[in-house]
């Protein structure tokens, strides 16, 4: 686990780099250097009031540094001895305790609603990690979170948070890896707006295609990695496929039902698996395992075998007719698929 963040110490350094901006685009003109030393002084005022929200003991000592800086920098400003005691008292007693509360408020409704997001995720017990390296200082943060499921396969996950222009932290993205022995890597790089689960990151990487909704509108798409390509990075590219009349899962599924005759298909369980990127399994006893899955790119529902092999609709078709004659026309159920383990407490850094 990585260490805390010491807020004081960005706190210096994100000035330092500000100003060596705002000099190298504007030189050493006088009246600009008063608007930069103007701007420091609010800059690291309102720096050390986010500083003062629980500091540890290195911040302290950072804390100590910037008012230090201010005391210097008011004298600049207030000549005037009377004046300059006024405005000390005024910052200290009045703008800085209420610029600590507005932070301190301000960061808990960000933290926490954060928090919810990565629960969402399936990703438990990372709230106190998450506190830590909260700082509201860096503009960008790398979480990286790793889980082992099947036995044999491993996730690797980081989040990339970033600060919003409003000041507070968001899940901008997610680098995922899935670790096979037999497969070997696949990486994808995903949108942290489309709010996907970790079961349904797993399902992309392992070339299922989700259904997702649309910046919260009734609209629909689907997203599904495009393993024929690849950047230079290693990722393959996510590719995002908005639904048309041509492809509706509901009713590709009540079609495909309807014409193999297999009621068990159209059902709303297999539709919420297929909109999740899982294959969905069933078994007939002439013929074995067969899995239905989606195909938004072709804008239809394929069905596989049990070694991946694609299954023709008119061989499947023969094979349920032989069935039901068999059985005198039984259905067998849908035989429920097994979720993925989520993150639990154990897998968080």
């Amino acid at each position: 686990m990585a260490p805390a963040v010491n807020r004081g110490k960005i706190i210096l350094k994100n000035w330092d780099e500000r100003q060596k901006q705002l000099e190298s685009s504007f030189g050493e003109d006088g009246g600009i250097f008063q608007s930069i030393r103007s701007e420091k002084y609010i800059y690291m005022r309102s720096g050390l009031a986010r500083l003062l929200i629980a500091p540890s003991i290195d911040e302290k000592i950072y804390a100590g540094i910037i008012m230090a800086m201010l005391k210097n920098m008011r004298k600049e400003f207030f000549p005037h001895l009377f004046i300059r005691k006024i405005a000390e008292w005024k910052e200290r007693f009045l703008t800085i305790p209420r610029l600590t509360r507005y932070f301190e408020r301000e960061m808990n409704e960000n933290f926490n609603k954060l928090d919810d997001r990565i629960r969402a995720m399936g990703i438990t017990g990372l709230s106190p990690y998450l506190k830590d390296q909260l700082d509201f200082e860096r503009e960008k943060i790398a979480l990286p979170i790793s889980s082992r499921f099947e036995q044999d396969s491993a996730l690797e996950i980081v989040l990339h948070i970033e600060k919003s222009r409003y000041g507070g932290y968001r899940l901008d993205n997610l680098h995922a890896t899935l670790h096979h022995p037999a497969e070997g890597e696949c990486q994808c790089m995903i949108d942290g707006r489309h709010g996907l689960n970790i079961n349904q990151v797993i399902y992309l990487l392992k070339g299922g295609a989700v259904s997702v909704t649309v910046d919260h509108s009734k609209a629909e798409k689907w997203l599904q990695i495009d393993f024929e390509s690849m950047d230079a990075t290693g990722k393959f590219p996510l590719r995002e496929l908005f639904v048309e009349e041509g492809f509706r899962a509901p009713d590709l599924l009540k079609k495909v039902a309807e014409e193999l005759k297999y009621p068990a298909i159209d059902r709303s369980e297999v539709l919420e698996m297929i909109n999740n990127g899982a294959q969905v399994p069933f078994k007939l006893e002439s013929t074995g395992m067969f899995y239905l899955e989606a195909n938004p790119k072709q804008k239809e529902l394929v069905f596989r075998d049990e070694k991946q092999r694609l299954i023709p609709m008119e061989v499947l078709k023969k094979k349920i007719t032989a069935h039901k004659a068999a059985v005198n026309e039984q259905y067998p159920a849908i035989i429920k698929l097994k979720t993925k383990k989520s993150l639990d407490q154990s897998n968080a850094p």
